[in-house]
């Protein structure tokens, strides 16, 4: 935030007793302002928000509240197979829910991962999946060892044995059926 400035002011609304700060980068020549963040809190909570000016009115924009990660397989039969069966994720959603899938989305805890064959993508107008590995899932687990031995045992493709990081986890990463990568950790004693 070099060279620019940053106006801060708090308000109070009595009918719902939120109160707000709101923080405004203005650039140091005057002009309009980049960004405003909101911080609100109010009686059941609060949020962080970004806002913009727009002709003498706050537009708060879109907040983001959860997310997932999707992973295209050429075999969503194979691949539910895995994610559902040997990993042992619980299936939550499968679309469509009669017939051959084209997404099916999995928990794991906070997380969502879902598997969307290419079908799928094309529903949405996007160009088919690019081969790669242009990310990967990180599932945290309490026996990395343990948990690749039993992987290993029905026929996973191990990437890389456990090891211990120098972040202070005990990692390793094994493939799914289409070759995303999955690293699994846990922490190590101190």
């Amino acid at each position: 935030m070099a060279g620019r400035w940053l106006l801060q002011h708090r308000h109070a609304d009595r009918r719902s007793r939120a109160q707000f700060v709101v923080t405004t980068s203005v650039p140091p020549s005057g002009g309009s302002a980049r960004f405003t963040i909101i911080r609100w809190r109010g009686r059941h909570g609060g949020a962080w928000l970004l806002a913009r000016r727009q002709r003498q009115k706050w537009i708060l924009m879109p907040r983001f509240t959860g997310g997932l990660v999707t992973v295209y397989s050429e075999n969503i039969s194979r691949a539910m197979e895995f994610y559902g069966k040997i990993l042992g994720l619980d299936e939550t959603y499968r679309f469509p829910r009669e017939g051959g899938p084209e997404h099916v989305e999995y928990r794991l805890g906070e997380m969502t991962v879902a598997v969307s064959s290419p079908a799928g993508l094309a529903s949405h107008g996007m160009p088919p999946p690019s081969p790669g590995h242009p990310f990967e899932i990180g599932m945290k687990t309490d026996n990395v060892d343990q948990l690749i031995d039993e992987l290993r045992s029905q026929g996973v493709t191990i990437v890389r044995e456990p090891f211990s990081s120098a972040a202070g986890n005990r990692t390793a990463y094994f493939a799914d059926p289409d070759g995303t990568w999955i690293s699994v950790y846990h922490k190590l004693p101190k």
